[in-house]
């Protein structure tokens, strides 16, 4: 009982500061060009090449079908210490490869601020979260306390789940030839809900799987 009351009050008690800081923070959409963000989190730089694709043809796609190429890039301030993963090296990273793309539903038809999926190459292990190529960097626009999904992360981990997906607060700043460079924001860099290695390692099954003990197991639902 005790140990059920601490963790009611821990969780109001992050509620509680979310409000605060939704409410003290703002969020800035890609209309602002202010790119020198000094705001004690890593800030992720996104560099499209718009020879390739632009960024305006990706944010119009409903679908997602549009990518752009470019480069990304994590520069972690100095003596950056981040409370959730404080025996994980959080260290820069800079110029890798990368192809991005919108994501979500109505996160990304409706929303101001958008939310996007990266998949880089060679999978770095960015921010010490694990090896892997898919990355998220969500919007949170509909939540001024940019601090739901960091909650949900910890509730998971805390009732014992096999995987919950870590991530961390950052500023992006995107930039592209006819883009321009813009500030797009708080995001949190998470990663990606999928069956992989650091990630949900559970079996791929073929579609001719039949054999019980193949397939009893983990499964991966989307509600489409």
């Amino acid at each position: 009982m005790r140990k059920n009351h601490r963790r009611t009050v821990i969780l109001s008690v992050l509620l509680i500061a979310g409000m605060l800081l939704g409410m003290t923070m703002p969020i800035k959409g890609q209309d602002e060009e202010e790119t020198d963000i000094n705001n004690g989190i890593p800030v992720v730089y996104l560099n499209i090449d718009e020879s390739r694709g632009t960024i305006k043809a990706m944010h119009e796609s409903p679908d997602h079908s549009v990518f752009c190429y470019g480069t990304f890039s994590v520069i972690v301030p100095k003596d950056f210490h981040y409370s959730d993963f404080p025996d994980i090296d959080l260290s820069s990273m800079t110029d890798l490869e990368m192809s991005i793309r919108g994501r979500g539903n109505s996160t990304w038809r409706m929303a101001d601020k958008k939310p996007y999926k990266i998949k880089l190459k060679n999978e770095p292990n960015v921010l010490g979260l694990g090896e892997n190529n898919h990355w998220v960097l969500i919007a949170n626009d509909y939540d001024p306390t940019l601090l739901r999904d960091r909650i949900t992360a910890w509730l998971g981990d805390q009732m014992g789940f096999s995987f919950t997906p870590r991530g961390v607060p950052v500023d992006v700043i995107m930039t592209g030839s006819e883009f321009g460079s813009h500030y797009m924001g708080s995001y949190y860099l998470s990663e990606n809900v999928r069956v992989d290695d650091n990630r949900l390692e559970i079996a791929k099954l073929k579609k001719d799987d039949t054999d019980p003990s193949v397939i009893t197991g983990g499964y991966l639902l989307q509600n489409a």
